[in-house]
C-alpha cells in the first residue's frame, strides 16, 4: 500500500500557491493594470468622448449616449484639435449602430450592418477613421442611427484620438482579462475530455466528464466571443454574433447530462428533458429568424426562457437526488459541486444586476466578468472533486488488492493456525508495520497474545504478553471499540493521557503508532487484533483495511475453535475426556522417542461387568469416569489413553523410577478413595527402549496377575467371566 502525502504537504503547497497568486496580482496591479486604470497605454491618445454637441446642447459623455433615445437618429459634432498627426485616427467602439462620419461636411467614413444569420444586428464593432493634419481645427460630425429599434442599440461606447496601434493596445487591454478567463474555461473543458479518455475502462469514472468537457468548451467559446476580443482580432462580427445566440443552447444538454451523472438515481426522463428543452428553444429561435425574419436580438426572451428552464430542470434533478439519498441513506457526495454552483449562481446574479444597472457597460468589456470568474471557481470545484475521486479510487483499488490478497491467504490452507499466521505476515508487510498480532480473552480476566508476526529486526513480544489484565488496561480499548469500532494511536506519548496503564504496556514494546480492531464472534468481543508502528500517513487507510478484515479474522478464529473441537473429538475419548486409541497409535508411530526414559502402565477396572449387570450401565460409566479422572489427575490428560471398555494405557515420562513408582502409589490411593478397584501393570525403562512390544507384554502380565488376585480373593472369575 502506497504511503500518502505528509499532512503538511497540502498546507505548504497552498501557501506557495497563494504567494504566487498574490505576487502575480501585485505585479499586475502595480504595473500594467495600474497604468490601465489611469488610462496610460503604450503610445498616447486623447479621450475624445467628452463635450460633443447634437445641436440642442452639449453631451457630456458619449459613452452613455444612444441614438434611439433621440428619435432613432442623431448627429453629433465636435471640433478637432488644432494639431493633428497624419498617423492619428478617430477610433470608436459601437454597438448595433450605423455610422456616417464627416469632416466639415465631407464624408470620410461609413458603416452599416449587413443582413446576417442572426438578423440585422452586428453587436459590438470597432471603427478606425483615418485623419490627417489638414483636418486640424475642423469640425468632425458623426451621424448615428440604431440598426433596429432597441434602447441599447445605436450607441458609441468609446471615442479616442490615437494611432491604430494604440487603439489595438486599448482594445486588447480592455478585453484581455475576460478573454483569459474564457480561454481558461476552454482549457478545463479539454482537460476533462483528456481525463475521461485516459482513464482505463476497467476503472470507469463515476462522472460523465466527456459531457462536462464538451459543455465547458462550448461555454468557454461563448464567453470568449462575449469578451469581444475575437471580433476585434478577426473582424468576424456576424459569425461571432450568430454563435453568441446559439452556442449556449448546444451546451445545455451536455451540462445537464453531467449533472445527472452526479446523482445516485439517474432517471431516464431527465435525460430526455435535458435534450429536448434546449433543442425546442433553439428551434423556436431559428424559426422566428428564418421563417418570420425576426432578428435574434429581438427574441432574446427565448434565450432567457431556455436558460431559466435549464436552471429549473437542474434544480429539480438535484432536489430529487437529495430526496432519494435521504430515503436510502446514501451520501450524495456533491459538496464541491454545490459549493461551486453557489459561486456560479452568485456571479450570474451580480452580472445580471450589473447589466441592468448599466447596459452600456457591455461595450467596455465589463459584461459577463463575474460569470466568468464564477465559472472558473465552479470548474476548480469540479476538478477538485474529480481529483478526490481519482485519489480515493486509487486508494480503494490498492486497499481492495490488499484485502483480496489477504482473503487468498485465508483460503490457502486447511489449518486455521497456518491461515492466521499467513494473514498476519502479509498484512504486516503490506501495511509497512513492525508487528501484527491477535490477542484473545482467556476467560479469567486476562488476555493473551496468541498469534504474532514481526518483520526482520523487530523483537517478538508474544512471550511477554500472555496475562494482560482486562480491568484498567484492555477495558479502556473495549470501551473505545463500542464507540468507534477501532483505535488509532498517532502518537503514543499523547495517548498517555488517555490510559496510563495501557501506555505502560505499550511503551516497552517500542510502539509509537498503532491501529487495532475488535474480534467479534456471535456478537461478543472475544479479543482484538492490530498492527504496531504503521506509517502515520497510512493510519486511516490501515484502519479501513482492518475494519474490513474484522469479519475475516472472526471467521478464522471460529474455524480454529471448531477445528480444535473436532480434533479433540477425534483424538479423545468422548466419555472420559482422556486420549483414545487413535491418539495412542499416532503417538507411538510419530512422536515416540526410543531413547527417552519413561514409565508404561496398563490399567484394567475390576468388577465393571458386575456393576453394569446389577446396578446398570450408568453406574458402570461412572466407574469408568472415576478411574479415568484419577489417571488424568496423576499423569495428565495427554498421557492417559482409553483402549476401550475398562482398559487404559498410560505413558509417564518421570525422570526416575522412584518418582514413577510414587505416582503409581498415588494413583492407587486415588482409586481407593473413590471406592473403585483396578488392576495395574507398570514397567519403567530407565534408558528408553526400541522394543515397545516387550514393555507392553511385561505390563500386561503384571496387570493380569493383579486381576487374578482380585477375582480369586473376591469373586470366582470362572463364574463371573468379564466381558
Amino acid at each position: 500500500m502506497s504511503v500518502k502525502r505528509n499532512k503538511f504537504t497540502v498546507p505548504y503547497l497552498t501557501v506557495i500557491g497563494t504567494a504566487l497568486i498574490a505576487l502575480f496580482c501585485f505585479v499586475i496591479l502595480k504595473t500594467d493594470l495600474n497604468l490601465f486604470l489611469r488610462d496610460k497605454y503604450p503610445g498616447s491618445f486623447i479621450d475624445f468622448s467628452k463635450d460633443w454637441s447634437d445641436g440642442s446642447g452639449v453631451i457630456e459623455d458619449m459613452s452613455v449616449y444612444g441614438a434611439s433615445t433621440y428619435g432613432m437618429e442623431t448627429e453629433v459634432s465636435k471640433v478637432l484639435p488644432d494639431e493633428l498627426d497624419d498617423q492619428m485616427a478617430l477610433c470608436m467602439i459601437s454597438v448595433n449602430a450605423k455610422l456616417d462620419v464627416s469632416v466639415d461636411g465631407t464624408g470620410v467614413y461609413h458603416f452599416d450592418s449587413a443582413e446576417n444569420l442572426s438578423g440585422r444586428g452586428c453587436g459590438v464593432t470597432y471603427h478606425t477613421v483615418a485623419l490627417h493634419k489638414d483636418y486640424a481645427g475642423k469640425t468632425i460630425s458623426v451621424k448615428l442611427a440604431p440598426v433596429f429599434t432597441d434602447p441599447t442599440g445605436g450607441r458609441i461606447g468609446t471615442l479616442l484620438l490615437c494611432t491604430p496601434g494604440t487603439f489595438g493596445h486599448y482594445v486588447v487591454r480592455k478585453t484581455l482579462l475576460p478573454a483569459i478567463f474564457s480561454v481558461l474555461i476552454v482549457f478545463f473543458g479539454i482537460l476533462m475530455l483528456i481525463i475521461q479518455f485516459l482513464i482505463p475502462k476497467k476503472h470507469p469514472i463515476p462522472y460523465h466528464l466527456a459531457s462536462l468537457g464538451t459543455a465547458l468548451i462550448l461555454i468557454g467559446i461563448w464567453c470568449l466571443i462575449d469578451s469581444e476580443l475575437p471580433q476585434y482580432l478577426t473582424g468576424c462580427y456576424y459569425a461571432c454574433r450568430a454563435l453568441d445566440y446559439t452556442i449556449l443552447h448546444l451546451a445545455c444538454f451536455p451540462l445537464l447530462l453531467f449533472i445527472i451523472s452526479l446523482t445516485q438515481k439517474k432517471r431516464p426522463v431527465y435525460i430526455h428533458l435535458s435534450f429536448w428543452w434546449p433543442v425546442a428553444c433553439l428551434c423556436a429561435l431559428l424559426t422566428g429568424r428564418f421563417l418570420f425574419g425576426i432578428d435574434m436580438h429581438l427574441m432574446s426572451y427565448i434565450v432567457y426562457i431556455a436558460y431559466f428552464g435549464v436552471l429549473l430542470l437542474a434544480l429539480v434533478i438535484l432536489i430529487d437526488n437529495e430526496s432519494y439519498c435521504q430515503k436510502t441513506r446514501t451520501p450524495s457526495n456533491l459538496f464541491h459541486f454545490y459549493l461551486g454552483s453557489g459561486f456560479l449562481m452568485a456571479a450570474a446574479v451580480l452580472d445580471i444586476a450589473n447589466n441592468l444597472r448599466n447596459p452600456a457597460k457591455r461595450m467596455d468589456g465589463g459584461y459577463g466578468q463575474f460569470l466568468r470568474i464564477g465559472l472558473v471557481i465552479f470548474l476548480f470545484g469540479m476538478v477538485w472533486q474529480v481529483l478526490r475521486w481519482w485519489t480515493n479510487d486509487r486508494v480503494s483499488i490498492e486497499r481492495d488488492r490488499v484485502i483480496n490478497r489477504i482473503l487468498q491467504y485465508a483460503m490457502s490452507a486447511q489449518n486455521a493456525d497456518i491461515k492466521l499466521n499467513a494473514v498476519l505476515e502479509f498484512m504486516c508487510r503490506e501495511l509497512h508495520a513492525d508487528r501484527a498480532y491477535i490477542f484473545e480473552d482467556q476467560l479469567d480476566g486476562t488476555f493473551a497474545n496468541t498469534y504474532e508476526w514481526c518483520r526482520a529486526g523487530v523483537h517478538p513480544e508474544i512471550g511477554n504478553l500472555q496475562e494482560v489484565p482486562y480491568e484498567g488496561v484492555i477495558e479502556v480499548w473495549y470501551d473505545e471499540y463500542k464507540k468507534n469500532n477501532h483505535i488509532i494511536i498517532e502518537d503514543l506519548e499523547k495517548y498517555r493521557s488517555v490510559s496510563e496503564k495501557m501506555y505502560q504496556v505499550l511503551k516497552p514494546q517500542g510502539i509509537n503508532t498503532l491501529v487495532t480492531g475488535p474480534l467479534v464472534v456471535d456478537g461478543k468481543y472475544v479479543g482484538f487484533y492490530g498492527v504496531d508502528n504503521p506509517p502515520v500517513a497510512l493510519l486511516d487507510e490501515v484502519s479501513e483495511v482492518l475494519g474490513l478484515l474484522s469479519y475475516v479474522f472472526a471467521q478464522m478464529v471460529s474455524q480454529r475453535d471448531e477445528q480444535n473441537i473436532l480434533l479433540a473429538n477425534t483424538y479423545s475419548d468422548e466419555m472420559t475426556g482422556v486420549q483414545n486409541r487413535r491418539s495412542l497409535d499416532e503417538f507411538e508411530q510419530e512422536n515416540w522417542d526410543p531413547h527417552k526414559p519413561f514409565g508404561y502402565i496398563m490399567c484394567d477396572i475390576n468388577g465393571l461387568k458386575r456393576t453394569n449387570d446389577t446396578l446398570g450401565h450408568d453406574e458402570g460409566d461412572e466407574m469408568i469416569v472415576d478411574v479415568a479422572n484419577a489417571l488424568a489427575t496423576v499423569f495428565g490428560v495427554k498421557n492417559v489413553y482409553r483402549m476401550g471398555g475398562d482398559e487404559f494405557v498410560v505413558y509417564d515420562f518421570a525422570d526416575s523410577e522412584s518418582v514413577f513408582l510414587e505416582e503409581v502409589d498415588q494413583l492407587r490411593d486415588y482409586i481407593r478413595k473413590k471406592s473403585r478397584s483396578v488392576s495395574i501393570g507398570c514397567v519403567y525403562c530407565r534408558e528408553g527402549t526400541s522394543n515397545i512390544k516387550d514393555v507392553k507384554q511385561k505390563a500386561e502380565t503384571k496387570m493380569y496377575l493383579e486381576t487374578q488376585d482380585y477375582y480369586n480373593g473376591q469373586n470366582d472369575r470362572r463364574r463371573n467371566p468379564r466381558v
